[in-house]
């Protein structure tokens, strides 16, 4: 009975991790598909590195690089990663009162890139800098992508966030790939075409889903949500999937961890971040701090 552990957007948090992939174990999984962003945001980016090479030493795995792995590994500078944020919110007046905060988490992006970068040797960055850019394909049916199969590791400001979005990716879905996988969003999330068709206004959206998810002929993409950063609201919790092929379906698990402790260590690193001004470090650590807290 093949099974197969979905992860994606660890970004930094060891804790986080560790619980998803205790949890995968006692499940019984017999592989690991992972997609992208094992860095930038948590406290222990190294140790997520060599937490997840040994988690592929041990289980058949397929990976793919995300955004943030990218811009560490050295094929994208910070700024070309941020640079799309304030259109995708929808700022286009700079007296537009979301300025100052899109602000705030474009520098706390930026210093946790260049304290990421300081923090990783070069065998780390190489290793990121190996996982593939391209869409993968685990399995006959399967797509795996980062961030949309229109765009897939998310350097281009693609997000899978709502219907529109999906109706767009429908467009890139390969006629023999109809189940995707994707991540980038941090929020779990199912968009399923509801007839054979591919006209638009026929894709049934599903937030934080509880229930399994039955795949079948009708396209279907899936976002397990995040390890390390979800962003689908409190309480925060450690988010993946489990691919049952046998069963054809796909379960959701969202996990407690030591959240607290992986906050104690963001603010054991302030004084590292470098920030022009302590100030902005300080910012900058309440930022990633008040993420992780609200799951937002």
């Amino acid at each position: 009975m093949p099974r197969y552990a979905i992860l994606s957007d660890i970004h930094g948090n060891l804790e986080a991790l560790e619980a998803v992939l205790s949890h995968a174990e006692q499940q019984g999984i017999d592989g690991l598909w992972f997609l992208g962003d094992v860095v930038v945001y948590g406290p222990d980016p190294a140790a997520c590195v060599e937490r997840l090479r040994e988690a592929f030493d041990r289980w058949p795995h397929v990976a793919i690089s995300g955004n943030n792995d990218l811009a560490i590994a050295g094929a994208q500078e910070p700024e070309q990663l941020i640079g799309d944020w304030g259109v995708q919110a929808g700022i286009v007046d700079l007296k537009d009162p979301r300025v100052a905060e899109l602000k705030r988490y474009v520098t706390a992006t930026d210093l946790s890139h260049r304290w990421t970068l300081e923090q990783l040797s070069d065998d780390q960055r190489a290793w990121l800098a190996q996982l593939p850019t391209s869409a993968q394909y685990p399995l006959e049916g399967v797509m795996m992508v980062h961030a949309s199969p229109c765009e897939p590791t998310g350097t281009e400001g693609n997000y899978l966030h709502d219907t529109p979005d999906a109706e767009e990716a429908w467009l890139s879905l390969p006629d023999d790939r109809p189940l995707c996988f994707f991540g980038h969003t941090h929020r779990a999330t199912v968009f399923r075409r509801v007839v054979e068709t591919r006209k638009y206004d026929n894709t049934e959206k599903i937030s934080k889903p509880r229930e399994p998810v039955q795949v079948d002929d009708r396209p279907l993409l899936v976002n397990p949500g995040s390890v390390g950063q979800p962003r689908d609201g409190a309480p925060p919790r450690a988010c993946y999937a489990i691919y049952d092929t046998d069963e054809s379906q796909v379960y959701f698990h969202r996990l407690e961890y030591d959240v607290e402790r992986t906050i104690e260590k963001l603010r054991e690193i302030q004084s590292q971040f470098p920030g022009e001004k302590e100030e902005d470090n300080r910012i900058s650590i309440d930022v990633l701090v008040e993420r992780l807290r609200k799951a937002e």
